[in-house]
C-alpha cells in the first residue's frame, strides 16, 4: 500500500478573499476516527476543507485489498472532483483521527464559481498537482516490486 501524507494544498488559502465567501456558510462536520466521510460511488454533492485531524482517501480492490491514495490534514480539500464534474465519489474518505470539517455544497461552490471563474484554474491546478502525486507513487511502487 502505498501512500504519503500529502502537502495541504488548500484553494481557499490560494485565493483568501474566496474563503469568505464560501466557508461562510459553509456546514461544520465532525468525524470520528475511523468514521467513513463518504465511500466511492457516493452522490458527489461537495467538497470537504479539513480544519482539524486527517483523512485518509482510499479504494478497495476487487481482491478485497485496500489502497490508501493520500493522508490529508489540516488546510486540505477532500471532495473537489465533485466540485467540477458532480459525478460519484471515486474514492472512499475517512477519519484517521477525529476531525473537523467544513462540508461546502456543489450549489454554493457554482454560485460562487459563478462571480468568480478563475476559481476553476485554481482547482484544477489543486486536482493536477494531485495526479501528478499519484503518478509518482505509482511509479515507485512499479520499481520496488
Amino acid at each position: 500500500m502505498a501512500s504519503s501524507l500529502s502537502r495541504p494544498t488548500d484553494l481557499l488559502s490560494d485565493l483568501p478573499w474566496l474563503s469568505t465567501g464560501l466557508l461562510a456558510n459553509a456546514k461544520p462536520v465532525k468525524l470520528a476516527t475511523n468514521e467513513i466521510l463518504f465511500r466511492a460511488g457516493d452522490p458527489g454533492d461537495g467538497c470537504y476543507r479539513v480544519n482539524d485531524g486527517l483523512l485518509k482517501v482510499s479504494m478497495v480492490s476487487p481482491t478485497g485489498a485496500e489502497r490508501i491514495l493520500a493522508i490529508f490534514g489540516p488546510g486540505a480539500i477532500v471532495g473537489d472532483m465533485a466540485m467540477i464534474d458532480g459525478r460519484p465519489r471515486s474514492a472512499a474518505v475517512s477519519g484517521l483521527r477525529d476531525c473537523n470539517l467544513s462540508f461546502v455544497s456543489r450549489a454554493a461552490f457554482e454560485a460562487v464559481a459563478a462571480k468568480n471563474p478563475e476559481i476553476y484554474k485554481h482547482l484544477l491546478s489543486l486536482l493536477a498537482a494531485r495526479l501528478r502525486e499519484q503518478t509518482r507513487l505509482s511509479r515507485s511502487e512499479r520499481f520496488c516490486r
